[in-house]
């Protein structure tokens, strides 16, 4: 596993690091090797002189400190620290610290994590300033590696430290602060030419309360084709505002978080978000029910008109179902009636509009806030969700809860009926899941790629192993085992075993991408896991393993992969509390 934290002390050269022999070896004989009159180079010093070598370890230095401590060492080390290509981030896995550089007089806060940085400008900095100099120096450095840039001033005129800052040509998402964008957030794309991100974040990061400048006009810059919302709704018309002189369906993806979203009470609230989405060729969703209301209605005709894409988050709200659980058998029963009668007008059901059906890509039923955990899909529900699904030729990404389904055969029809060219699969809260679950998955989503399985325990003893050999054509599984599955079979499946014997080494999986979390509490375990981690041959950004701490508990986070980059790319697929 990459290392990002080298070195000791070395009193000649002033540096710190922080204990990697291999690293040590190569300092040493770099220093050292002036003084040698061997005619040969022994084996340390030969890897000292490599600068092929030089360049992977310097590639994995991910952390200001390390970089800025090893650089001092040789005009060839400062050399390679500083040249195109020479930072490799860590991924988010193996990725748990920001590291943050500050003016020396308050100007500034730059902070680094892997390929992001962000940059928070508190004055206006001059030229003769050492913190202008020196900001300007660790932009230089930094930001020719980065494609993620957040920033937040607190004034217009700010933006004059960038001026002819020739480093952002990586840059692909830019992170702005809702009032630096509305204070002329035009600036940073004048002063910095070679900024053309193609993601657009607006974020709500400060709270000061300055005065618009908006005496030169904001558009959005030509190369953003994918915008991420997370402000409220006074910046949702902000930004409408801007769009208006735009035609419609002028950028790609619209994302707005769902607490932005939650926001949008007002009538001209939901107004303005019905007529931003014209500007988009695909946009998320949040919906409340499976029966829709009149925004809702109204989001599905403008998704039929401009034929745009959607991605739809579908949770159940309190103050719908929060009242089943008091409810007499019988008044149970004529509320499962009544609400059957509605589901069977499809007009009234939301997944039924073509506008939803014809262009959805991904589709999330959860119960977050628990409120059907005891009232679970009637036969009414799962008969019309099926129906509805089934027609959803374009879907890639179904995310359900299983508890949804009060039993095996209710589950068993709806994955007969939708079926399709489903891709990725996560299933939650599955502590009830057994083995003939899989077999019914399997045989249903046969394009299947990638499968997540969250809540899993402890009414049931399947193993990862065991899901394996259903799934033999699938490329990624993460399964999150909750706190009460017996890690004892986590550890057990984990470990190779020769005509039978445990041998005391991780067997590595056949699957391109297998992401294993467990409940680690009991020292016992994980010291198993250490043990047989300690004898199992490394394979750099391949094998990961880490401990992480979840509501109190200790999980241990165990990661195969085939290549170092699988993990952000599954990552990302499906959100993730762990």
């Amino acid at each position: 596993m990459r290392s990002n934290n080298f070195g000791m002390l070395d009193r000649n050269a002033n540096v710190h690091y922080k204990g990697d022999t291999f690293v040590n070896y190569i300092l040493d004989s770099i220093r050292k090797r002036s003084h040698r009159s061997v005619s040969e180079d022994q084996p340390a010093e030969a890897i000292g002189k490599n600068k092929k070598v030089l360049r992977l370890v310097i590639g994995n230095l991910t952390t200001p400190y390390d970089r800025r401590n090893i650089e001092k060492v040789s005009k060839t080390l400062y050399s390679l620290c500083n040249e195109e290509g020479s930072y490799i981030p860590l991924t988010t896995f193996e990725n748990n610290k920001t590291n943050i550089h500050c003016g020396q007089h308050g100007g500034f806060h730059f902070m680094v994590s892997r390929n992001e940085i962000s940059l928070f400008i508190f004055r206006n900095l001059t030229p003769g300033e050492v913190d202008y100099r020196l900001l300007r120096r660790i932009l230089w450095k930094y930001g020719r590696h980065m494609d993620t840039l957040c920033i937040m001033f607190t004034c217009p005129g700010y933006y004059g430290v960038l001026k002819d800052l020739s480093c952002f040509k990586k840059v692909r998402t830019i992170e702005i602060d809702i009032p630096s964008l509305q204070r002329n957030g035009i600036g940073i794309f004048k002063y910095c030419r070679d900024l053309r991100p193609t993601n657009l974040r607006i974020r709500q990061l400060s709270h000061y309360q300055i005065e618009r400048n908006d005496k030169e006009v904001f558009t959005i810059p030509s190369s953003v084709q994918n915008i991420h919302f997370a402000s409220g709704p006074e910046c949702l018309k902000w930004l409408l505002d801007k769009m208006r002189p735009l035609p419609k369906k002028c950028f790609e993806n619209f994302t707005i978080i769902e607490y932005s979203f939650s926001r949008l009470q007002s009538v001209d609230d939901k107004f303005c978000f019905l007529n931003i989405i014209q500007y988009f060729k695909q946009i998320n969703y949040y919906i409340d029910d499976i029966i829709s209301n009149v925004v809702d209605k109204s989001v599905t005709e403008i998704l039929y008109k401009y034929k745009i894409a959607s991605s739809i988050n579908l949770y159940f709200s309190e103050d719908k179902f929060n009242g089943i659980t008091s409810m007499s058998p019988r008044g149970l029963a004529e509320f499962t009636y009544n609400r059957g009668s509605v589901l069977s007008d499809f007009s009234k059901r939301f997944l039924s509009q073509p506008g939803i059906y014809l262009n959805i890509h991904m589709l999330k039923i959860s119960d977050k806030n628990y409120c059907r955990k005891h009232y679970p899909f009637s036969s009414f529900e799962v008969k019309s969700l099926t129906m509805d699904v089934e027609k959803m030729k374009k879907l890639e990404k179904l995310d359900i809860d299983l508890h949804l389904f009060g039993t095996f055969t209710d589950f068993k029809y709806f994955c007969n009926g939708t079926g399709g060219d489903l891709k990725y699969l996560r299933v939650g809260r599955c502590s009830t899941i057994m083995s003939y679950y899989f077999s019914e998955i399997s045989s249903s989503f046969k394009k299947l790629e990638y499968l997540f399985l969250n809540d899993v325990g402890p009414y049931t003893n399947v193993s990862f192993r065991e899901i394996l050999e259903y799934f033999p054509y699938l490329k990624g599984l993460k399964v999150v085992f909750n706190e009460f599955y017996n890690p004892r079979h986590v550890v057990y499946n984990l470990e190779k075993k020769v005509n039978g014997k445990k041998i005391g080494v991780f067997e590595w999986p056949k699957i391109d991408y297998l992401y294993i979390v467990f409940n680690c509490s009991i020292t016992e375990y994980y010291d198993d896991i250490l043990k047989i981690e300690r004898n199992t041959p490394r394979k750099m950004g391949q094998f990961l393993i880490k401990r992480g701490n979840h509501r109190g508990k200790i999980y241990c986070h165990i990661v195969f992969q085939r290549c170092a980059n699988l993990f952000d790319r599954f990552e990302q697929l499906f959100d993730s509390s762990y």
